[in-house]
This record gives C-alpha cells, sequence and structure tokens, in this order.
C-alpha cells in the first residue's frame, strides 16, 4: 500500500480523516440542532439547507476563475477561514437570526473542500489505480464517518449537549487546517498549474451532457446524493421524533450503519479494476439501497438494533454506488478537466438543494408521511439501476 500512496498523497488522507471527521460529528446532528437549540421550525430547515446547497453549487462553478488570478492555496484558506468562523459562531451564539447566516456559509463549505481536494487527489491516479486510491481516500474518510457520529450521539446526551458536539467538530476543524498548511504546498503548485487553461462554461456542460458516459455518471451520482440529503436530514428526526430512540442509540445506529463503508469500498474499487467493470457493482448497488429504503419506510420496530442492521444493508449498497461512481468518473476524467470535475460534484450541492425544499413542501403543504417519503426514495433510488446498467465498462 506504501507503494500505491506516494508521500504527497498521504498528507490529504491525513487532512482528509480530520475534515471527514468535523463534518461527520455534525452532519447527522445538524437538523436537530437548528430545531431544539435556535428553535427553528422543519420549513426553516429545509431552506437552509437549500440555500446553503446554492452557495455551495456557486462556490463550486466560480472557483475555477478565482484559480486563474489567485493559487488554489489561497483560495483554500479562504473556504477554511469561513468554515472555521461559521462553525464558531453557531457554537457560541444563540441567535436564531445570526443561525440562518452562518449555517448555509458552513454547509457549503463542505461541498467547497471536498471539490479542491479532488484535484491533488487526482494527479497521483491513473485509469490502472483510480479504483484503489479513490477508494483509499474514501475509506479514509469513512473511517471518520463511522466513530463521529457515534461521539457526536452520546455527547448530545451528555450535560454539555451541543455545545460539546460542535465544540469535537470545530477541533477537527482547526486539526485538518493545520495540517493542510504544514504540507499542500505541491498540491497548491499542480492544481494552479490547472487553473490557468480558459474555459467556458455553457459549452464545457453542454458537452459533459452530451458524452453519455459521464451524463449517465451524473444520473447516478445525482441519486446517491439526492438519497444522501434525505436520509441524513430527515432519517434522524424520524428515528428520534416518532420511533422514539434516544441520541445515544442513534449514535450506534449511525456507527454501526457506516461501518459497511470501510469494510467495502477498498475491495469493491479492487474488484472493479481488475475482474467486472463498475456497472454490475454500481447497479446492485442502487438495488441494494432501494431495497433497504423500503424496509426502512415499512419498519415500526423500537428496537435500536434493527434499524442498524437496516440501514447498514443500505450504506453497503451506498458504499458500492458511491466508490463505482467515482471510480467510473475519475476513469473518464483527469486533473486537467476542472469543469467536468465541478460538473460532477455540482449533483451533491443540487440534491441538497433541492431535495429539502421539495421533502418541505411535501410535507408541510401535502401532509404527506415520512414513511411515504422514503418509500418514494425507494423507488426512485432501485428506478436508477437502468442507467446503471447502460454504462459501458472502462476494464
Amino acid at each position: 500500500m506504501s507503494r500505491l500512496i506516494p508521500p504527497r498523497l498521504r498528507s490529504i488522507l491525513f487532512v482528509s480523516f480530520f475534515y471527514a471527521f468535523h463534518v461527520a460529528t455534525t452532519a447527522y446532528s445538524n437538523s436537530s440542532f437548528l430545531k431544539n437549540v435556535f428553535g427553528l421550525p422543519d420549513e426553516s430547515l429545509a431552506l437552509l439547507y437549500t440555500v446553503g446547497s446554492l452557495i455551495a453549487l456557486v462556490g463550486i462553478f466560480v472557483i475555477p476563475t478565482f484559480l486563474k488570478k489567485k493559487s488554489v492555496r489561497s483560495v483554500f484558506a479562504s473556504v477554511v477561514l469561513i468554515a472555521i468562523a461559521s462553525l464558531a459562531g453557531l457554537v457560541i451564539f444563540r441567535d436564531p437570526l445570526l443561525a440562518m447566516v452562518l449555517f448555509p456559509l458552513y454547509l457549503a463549505t463542505n461541498s467547497i473542500m471536498i471539490y479542491l481536494n479532488d484535484f491533488f487527489v487526482s494527479h497521483y491516479s491513473t485509469s490502472q489505480n483510480t479504483g484503489r486510491i479513490r477508494s483509499i481516500y474514501l475509506t479514509i474518510m469513512n473511517i471518520a464517518w463511522v466513530t463521529a457520529p457515534l461521539l457526536a450521539g452520546i455527547l448530545a446526551d451528555s450535560t454539555w449537549g451541543y455545545v460539546a458536539v460542535y465544540g469535537l467538530a470545530f477541533a477537527m476543524l482547526v486539526m485538518s487546517t493545520i495540517i493542510a498548511f504544514l504540507s499542500y504546498e505541491s498540491f497548491v503548485a499542480k492544481s494552479r498549474e490547472i487553473s490557468d487553461q480558459k474555459t467556458s462554461w455553457l459549452k464545457e456542460v453542454k458537452n459533459f451532457f452530451r458524452t453519455t458516459s459521464l451524463r449517465r455518471i451524473f444520473m447516478t451520482n445525482g441519486l446517491l446524493q439526492t438519497f444522501y440529503a434525505i436520509m441524513v436530514i430527515f432519517s434522524p428526526l424520524y428515528l428520534h421524533q416518532t420511533i422514539g430512540l434516544s441520541y445515544t442509540h442513534i449514535g450506534f445506529i449511525l456507527a454501526i450503519m457506516l461501518l459497511a463503508f470501510p469494510i467495502f469500498q477498498i475491495p469493491a474499487g479492487y474488484i472493479a479494476d481488475k475482474y467486472f467493470g463498475e456497472k454490475e457493482i454500481l447497479a446492485s448497488g442502487l438495488i441494494i439501497m432501494g431495497s433497504a429504503a423500503f424496509v426502512f419506510a415499512t419498519t415500526s420496530s423500537p428496537d435500536w438494533w434493527v434499524w442498524a442492521i437496516i440501514l447498514f444493508i443500505s450504506r453497503i449498497g451506498a458504499s458500492l454506488v458511491e466508490i463505482m461512481n467515482e471510480t467510473y468518473f475519475f476513469k473518464h476524467v483527469d486533473e486537467s478537466n476542472g469543469s467536468y470535475i465541478s460538473i460532477f460534484r455540482s449533483a451533491y450541492p443540487l440534491a441538497y438543494s433541492i431535495a429539502p425544499l421539495l421533502i418541505s413542501i411535501l410535507i408541510t403543504q401535502f401532509g404527506v408521511d415520512y414513511r411515504v417519503l422514503f418509500m418514494m426514495l425507494a423507488l426512485l433510488v432501485t428506478i436508477g439501476a437502468i442507467p446503471a446498467l447502460m454504462l459501458e465498462d472502462t476494464k
């Protein structure tokens, strides 16, 4: 593995771990935090997620323009400072109006940082090892995602409550920033070289979606991000408010659920590189996700371990879809295609801007039950296996 991971890539893996730990600490707590601490209603929560995701979407498409004049290091520093300031403000202050400003900014930085990291990782990838490097990269981050929600659930039920949760996230964010500024020189130089290329965005978007393989992998990535958006925002609320589970139990559920990612992604990436290609694994993952989402919608057990099993199975599917999306896309696109990376990464903020707003409308205006929403999600994800099977394997 040491031969597969160059020394310069190891630094980005360390940064990714601590940054992912900080994101994962708050991800499944954000909706409850905003609702319980700031008293924001469900419709306001959806609006904040939508605004934050739109800011991220604009940022992802605007950043290449900034990179023509400024180094990636300076852009990285600007994004990190916004993240630190907004997170600190959420921890320190209890003003609902201020939270409505700070939370979208904080949410937006999460997407933008993932986008900036892509350039560095793709530099060390080839078509022969993309699956393995991407699976290692994602596994490092997913190890953080396994442990962070468990700690967050325990801290949320402690005397300190959400202050401890977001304080821990803040510490992880600062640590990732320190490591980045000690080791990101080569990453900055390589990314700046990419940014000097001129790009017509309208033409690039048209070319992207005219390319059948890229259009279909964008569709499956969009489905995955929609699944994440709905489950991350609404499943903790559903498990706590409707099922009646404690935050400690929800933390255990999330930790078990997320074990699927470090367990399955490295083997799946290796198998895709060496044997099967991507489409069969991708389609299988979507079917597993959809089936598990249907069971989630039709279960009413009060036992936390039942939910842990259901969600673990759902994330087996998600882990396969995620690594196949990443592997397939980055076998077709390298670091010189900054605009295509922007388009691909836009699926995340698009999902987080559209899905919460749509669900909020369905709940508040039409009285749609959570269970019905999860069943609709199950159907949508399962149908996504069709474009997946139409892909042409890269093996």
